[in-house]
């Protein structure tokens, strides 16, 4: 039996969610532990004591995986399927720009209704959106498509 994959987290964070698409595309099965951040658990905060238990925190067996960014690349490595991030080291720092830009002032609100609506023509709508893009914003643009050629 495989060790159990949990992510503490909210509903509502978008870097909780970054954390369980990577999960999601490595088709891992994982629990959400909803976390109330105005009265944070002690499960919570003994898994990251070093940021003041931000969420999320992955929990892989007993091991415990802070910072979204960081998970993505755990569960990269850790697990079986496709990869997420490219092999080839100057596509895997495009992919790390991209991510560290899409951040919660940019385009969560868009990326989460593309990955999660329920409509499937809803989610169509926002992935178009998405890839017109303004000039220099994640998705698409001159600047955008420049920044990725380098």
């Amino acid at each position: 039996m495989s060790e159990a994959v949990k992510v503490i987290g909210t509903r509502f964070s978008a870097f909780s969610h970054r954390a369980e698409v990577a999960l999601r595309l490595k088709g891992v099965p994982n629990e959400l532990i909803a976390e109330d951040l105005d009265n944070k658990s002690e499960l919570l905060l003994r898994s990251n004591p070093v940021h003041g238990g931000k969420v999320p925190v992955l929990l892989h067996g007993d091991r415990a995986i802070p910072e979204s960014l960081v998970i993505v690349e755990y569960v990269d490595e850790a697990f079986a399927g496709p990869p997420i991030l490219p092999t080839k080291p100057h596509d895997r720092a495009a992919a790390r720009f991209w991510a560290g830009f899409l951040d919660p002032k940019h385009c969560w609100r868009q990326l989460w209704l593309a990955l999660w609506a329920a409509d499937a023509d809803a989610r169509s709508r926002f992935r178009e959106e998405l890839g017109k893009g303004e000039p220099g914003a994640a998705g698409g643009g001159a600047r955008g498509q420049e920044v990725l050629r380098r």
